[in-house]
């Protein structure tokens, strides 16, 4: 999970899980992760995506539906593929923490191989907000997501997020491509 010292990203995964799992939640716990998720200041990309699945997974289609908008601001675009950044992949030579910067005169951020994780783990969490909210528009943009995902897999089949390993398989890789009934297919 990405770090962050903001309760919101711990929050959201943990209601994830436990609306994943299928068990009844009180109304007091679910309120209290509402507000939560309504927090603003943690605006990360990673928490915006885990945000915008989990009002997703609640059924809350105004909130999930202005979170996911405020997220496709921020995708990326390139050769028929889409996905979310953190941070570019990088290996830097003089990089002691992912918080240390390059030099003072950039100022720019150390991110290290752990960054092409996070990405992946974003547009992962992405495409399951996308495939909950149901919106009307999304088969092309999960098909791009996909696509961008797909070609992100090692050469053993997996992913170098074990998040992404574990979770996406278990939902399904989706064919987004309509067919005559109008329903999306797992495969």
């Amino acid at each position: 999970m990405g770090s962050s010292s903001s309760a919101v990203p711990l929050t959201s995964y943990i209601l994830i899980a436990l609306l994943e799992t299928g068990l009844e939640i009180s109304s007091a716990v679910l309120d209290k992760a509402k507000v939560c998720l309504d927090t603003k200041g943690d605006d990360t990309i990673y928490t915006s995506a885990l945000k915008s699945y989990a009002w997703a997974l609640l059924g809350d289609q105004v909130q999930a539906g202005e979170a996911i908008e405020a997220m496709m601001k921020q995708a990326n675009r390139t050769d028929d593929a889409l996905h979310w950044e953190v941070g570019k992949p990088t290996t830097l030579i003089g990089c002691s923490s992912p918080s240390s910067t390059i030099g003072s005169s950039y100022g720019l951020p150390c991110l290290g191989p752990d960054t092409k994780a996070l990405n992946v783990e974003t547009t992962a969490y992405m495409i399951l907000a996308l495939l909950r909210h149901k919106a009307n528009d999304s088969t092309v943009i999960l098909r791009q997501a996909v696509k961008w995902l797909a070609l992100q897999r090692n050469g053993n089949g997996g992913f170098v997020s074990t998040q992404v390993s574990g979770s996406i398989p278990t939902h399904g890789f989706v064919d987004t491509s309509r067919h005559g009934d109008g329903k999306l297919r797992c495969i």
